[in-house]
């Protein structure tokens, strides 16, 4: 029961939230002046901005950055190859998957953790972060 809530029905739910959010987020114009038409804008108009924590810790951001972005792509590359070995009925893109996706999984894991210990550590990072940001992370 629990296997099929976490690998079945969750990623569903994920995916729908992304899609749903982004679009209602986008239609209701939330905290602008552009309530109740669509606004995207490369402007900011929608206050999707994110608050700039490079000048803290400059050494450290790099490499928590990189391996939390090149485990996301490894693991969505993974994630695709291995669909396609399951719809093929190829056993050996399904290996790729598994192996691929742990090794981007836990490159993923590793940068969201650095962050984390990261913005918790640092003292700058602390005062300006919000509780959206550890919910992010």
């Amino acid at each position: 029961m629990v296997d099929s809530f976490f690998f079945v029905a969750l990623p569903y739910i994920a995916i729908v939230l992304l899609i749903g959010g982004s679009a209602y987020r986008a239609f209701t114009g939330a905290k602008t002046a552009f309530r109740g038409r669509l606004a995207w804008s490369a402007r900011g108009d929608l206050l999707w901005t994110t608050r700039s924590t490079g000048f803290f810790g400059r050494t450290s951001i790099a490499p928590a950055a990189l391996a939390l972005h090149w485990g996301l792509i490894i693991t969505i590359v993974a994630h695709v190859v291995g669909f396609i070995g399951g719809v093929g009925n190829w056993p050996v893109l399904v290996d790729l998957f598994r192996w691929g996706g742990m090794a981007g999984g836990m490159l993923l894991f590793y940068g969201a953790s650095w962050a984390f210990v990261r913005r918790c550590t640092a003292p700058q990072l602390r005062a300006m972060s919000t509780l959206e940001d550890y919910i992010v992370l």
